[in-house]
This record gives structure tokens, C-alpha cells and sequence, in this order.
């Protein structure tokens, strides 16, 4: 797929000439002076930067009215509506609309969309799904209209928000900013309800700004770094701050070993696998515990929730509960409510999420699209230069999303920007064609210079890169070999 204004590929031995650029009109509001960003990707950045902000994590309900998160939800759509016509704007996509290569992840999209028919109660299945739904068309119209530079960094800015927001909440008005119950007092759950999401949302920060200075210092990205550091310690959430500095130096060990580099990119199909391991295990065994070198260990009581939870499951292993349609069932609910004393109307697990609710059908067709990921991205990693920000970027972050979700829930969350940034991941990685492109590179010997002719630049020729679609004007590989 070519870009606009991209020269047609050369046939073998002939000059690789940059042809004349055809003149067109552009819209005052996407056009922009030199060195200025125009009007319309200010608007789309900030729409972005909003949603972010907005769907991270549920506010505490003292900073909010009643109804808060449903409040949050509905103001979260709202804004993936309004980007989602601003894709339609002249000008706004910066890659040729495609869909290739994402057969797969429609599968499983139209699969959990209508799982809800076969749920205790379609009507809440199916009010999910719809949001669902609305996220997952924005998540594909944003990879349209930003990089994935752009995306990290409207998150970036806003993670950094929160972060500080959080702490001013700690510090000046600790009745909301800090937790106060026997098992957490003291630590801070900052601007969210719990000290969780924090940790999390900072474990994230933590990773993008020690992966950017690692690059390049800036106050901003200092600055980020610290308060992110602050907020995880704090907040009582050191596993994440672990994760996050060992996915950046392994990173960048990466830059000098290309080895390094291979075997992280297959870290989220191992922990995929061990994921489904602890999964049939607890189901196999009917334990309440994993069993690690001899120590029994419940997560927390986690283990409790995977067990009642994979214990229902078998009674349909194949198609699951259906979306939103487990906790939802009131027997089931208060079931567990009286044999522990408390509840949680959540799994704590992504991955006993998607097989009690999908079942073994939807836990195979996300192994489908995990592999497709894990093998895309060996290709981009084999064809890019030894310093790529993006890959790293896209790498890391799969790996912080795919570790987290073996004691939390992001996986198949409608509205959880968590959730989003897998999906974005997942359109700008697989949404491509690269099986002729990637055998023009490897195989394809470079046409030899015409003395006299326009020669094109390394990376001009952006539609003839192995991943076209992945980056700006559809130049994809060119956006993850930076």
C-alpha cells in the first residue's frame, strides 16, 4: 500500500526518481506555518490526552457525585465518539485507512461483542459490549490518526497528571488522598478509590519516563520519573516499580545484544502460557493456593477469587459466562459473599477473566492474536535499526500490561485506558501486510543510482518497507525503527 504522495516502486534496475508531488488544497484547520502543528492534530492530541485522563482509573467517589464511575464511563465514550468524528475531518489520518491483517482480533472483537446472548443477563452483557465496542472502533480510528510516539505521549502527560494530583491529595487532604482501612493505613491511594490503581498507573509512568531519559534528559521527563517513584513507594505497589526499571534495563540491554531483544519479544506469549498453566492447575486440583517451590501462597486471597470463579467455569467450559456476565449473576455473588464474608464483583486476573467469561473458545482466539503479535514483532525487530524508541516502547509496554494482568483486571475492561493501549498495540502492529514487502527487503537488492537522478532518501520509500501501515503516512516499519 503506498502512501499519497509516494512514487510508484521501480521495477529491478531501474532508477530509484523521486517523482514531483502532486499540489493540493488543504483546510486552514489541518494546514499549519512551518515548524507549527496544525489546528486539527492539536485537537486530536488533546481529545486523546483527555481520555487518558479520564479512564485511567475510577475517581474517588468523594471528589466525585454520585454515580461517579458511571459518571466517568459515560464522559469517556463520549470523548471516543468525538475522536471518532474528528477521524472523518479532511486530512486527520495520517495512514491509509486498512484492515489487513487484523482478521484475527475482529474474530475475537465480534465474538465478545455478542458472548452477552448466552449470559444470566444479556441486557448488562450487552450494555458492555456496546461500549466495548465504541472503544475498540476508536482505539482502530486513533492508530489511524497518531504514531505510536503520539499516543505514549498524550499518556505520558497524563499518567504525570494524575500522579501529581494524587500526591497533592496524600499531602493536603489525606481523608481521601490515603487509605485508612486495617490491612492498607497509611498508604496512599492518591486521586483513585483504591491504592491499586496508583500503583499501576504509576508503574506505567515509571517505565515510559526511565525509558525516555535513557534517551534524551528533559526536566519534564525527570520530573515524571520522580513523582512516579514517589506515588509507587507510597502507595505500597514496589512489585511495580521493580517491573518497570527490569523492563528498562532490559531494554536497553537490548540496544547491544540483538538476542535480548528475541527473547523479550517473547516474554508475553511465556506469560501467557504460564498464565493458562496456573489456570488448569487450580481447575485440575480444586487447591485454593499455587504452589511455588513448596510455599503455598493465596495472592492476597486472589487465589480464593480464581478458584470460586474456574469452579463455575467448568460447568461451561467452552463459552463461558458471557461479557459482564458472571459477577452479574446474584446466586453467584452472594454465594461468595457468604462463605467469605466479603466480595469483589472482580476477578483480579485478565486471564481467568477472559476464560470464565469467553471461555476456552476466547482464551484460543486471544493465544491466536498473542502469537500473531509475538511473530510480527520478531519480523520488525529483525528489519529495524539497533536504537528503535518505538519498539521498545510497544515491547515494554505489552510486557508491563501482560505481567499485570496475572493479579489484576485490564484484559476485556471496556472503557480502561489499559485496555485501549493493548488495542492500540495491537491495530499498529498487526494492521499490515508484510509478506511480499518483507521478501522485497530480504531478498530484493537495491536498484543501482542513475548519475544525474533524484535519489531517494533512506526511509522515503515508505510504502516498500516490510510493515507498511504501522507509522505516518503509511511508512510502518519507519515509525518502529526509530
Amino acid at each position: 500500500m503506498k502512501s499519497e504522495h509516494e512514487a510508484p516502486f521501480p521495477l529491478a534496475g531501474s532508477p530509484m526518481v523521486q517523482m514531483p508531488r502532486p499540489q493540493r488544497m488543504v483546510p486552514e484547520w489541518n494546514s499549519g506555518t512551518p515548524g507549527k502543528t496544525p489546528p486539527l492534530r492539536i485537537i486530536i492530541r488533546t481529545v486523546l490526552f483527555l481520555i487518558a485522563t479520564v479512564s485511567i482509573g475510577n475517581y474517588h467517589p468523594l471528589l466525585m457525585p454520585s454515580d461517579s464511575e458511571l459518571m466517568q464511563q459515560a464522559v469517556t465514550l463520549t470523548l471516543w465518539l468525538a475522536l471518532i468524528a474528528l477521524s472523518w475531518f479532511p486530512g486527520a489520518l495520517r495512514t491509509k485507512e486498512r484492515t489487513g491483517g487484523l482478521l484475527w482480533p475482529g474474530i475475537m472483537l465480534l465474538y465478545i461483542i455478542v458472548s452477552p446472548l448466552w449470559s444470566f443477563d444479556p441486557s448488562a452483557g450487552f450494555m458492555k459490549s456496546t461500549a466495548f465496542l465504541i472503544v475498540a472502533l476508536g482505539a482502530w480510528r486513533a492508530a489511524l490518526m497518531v504514531t505510536t510516539e503520539e499516543f505514549f505521549d498524550c499518556m505520558l502527560h497524563s499518567l504525570t497528571l494524575l500522579a501529581f494530583a494524587s500526591a497533592a491529595l496524600a499531602v493536603f487532604v489525606p481523608d481521601i488522598g490515603v487509605t485508612h482501612d486495617w490491612q492498607h493505613d497509611g498508604q496512599w491511594n492518591g486521586i483513585f478509590p483504591q491504592k491499586q490503581v496508583l500503583g499501576i498507573s504509576c508503574a506505567f509512568l515509571v517505565f515510559l519516563s526511565l525509558l525516555r531519559l535513557t534517551r534524551k534528559w528533559t526536566l519534564f521527563n525527570g520530573a515524571a520519573l520522580l513523582i512516579g517513584l514517589l506515588c509507587l513507594l507510597a502507595s505500597g505497589s514496589r512489585g511495580g516499580a521493580v517491573i518497570a526499571v527490569i523492563s528498562v534495563c532490559s531494554l536497553f540491554a537490548a540496544r547491544k545484544y540483538r538476542i535480548v531483544m528475541s527473547v523479550l519479544v517473547s516474554v508475553v506469549g511465556i506469560e501467557l502460557a504460564l498464565a493458562n498453566l496456573a489456570i488448569f492447575w487450580l481447575a485440575y486440583t480444586g487447591n485454593a493456593y499455587i504452589d511455588i517451590f513448596g510455599l503455598q501462597t493465596d495472592l492476597t486471597s486472589r487465589t480464593f477469587i480464581w478458584q470460586y470463579s474456574l469452579g463455575y467455569w467448568l460447568t461451561k467450559p467452552f463459552l463461558g459466562y458471557g461479557l459482564n456476565g458472571f459477577w452479574t449473576d446474584a446466586d453467584i455473588y452472594n454465594r461468595f459473599l457468604i462463605g467469605h464474608n466479603w466480595v469483589l464483583d472482580n476477578f483480579h486476573s485478565g486471564y481467568v477473566a477472559i476464560i470464565v467469561e469467553t471461555g476456552l473458545i476466547g482464551m484460543t482466539l486471544f493465544s491466536i492474536v498473542v502469537f500473531h503479535i509475538i511473530y510480527r514483532l520478531k519480523l520488525i525487530a529483525d528489519l529495524a535499526s539497533p536504537k528503535r524508541a518505538t519498539l521498545e516502547m510497544a515491547i515494554g509496554t505489552l510486557i508491563l500490561l501482560f505481567t499485570i494482568n496475572f493479579t489484576e483486571t485490564f484484559f476485556l475492561r471496556s472503557t480502561s485506558f489499559f485496555s485501549v493501549t493493548f488495542a492500540f498495540l495491537v491495530i499498529k502492529i498487526l494492521s499490515t501486510s508484510t509478506r511480499r514487502s518483507f521478501a522485497n527487503i530480504r531478498a530484493a537488492p537495491s536498484p543501482a543510482p542513475v548519475p544525474g537522478a533524484s535519489q531517494m532518501l533512506p526511509g522515503q520509500a515508505g510504502s516498500h518497507s516490510a510493515f507498511p501501515g504501522l507509522g505516518s503516512g503509511g511508512a510502518s516499519s519507519r515509525e518502529f525503527q526509530r
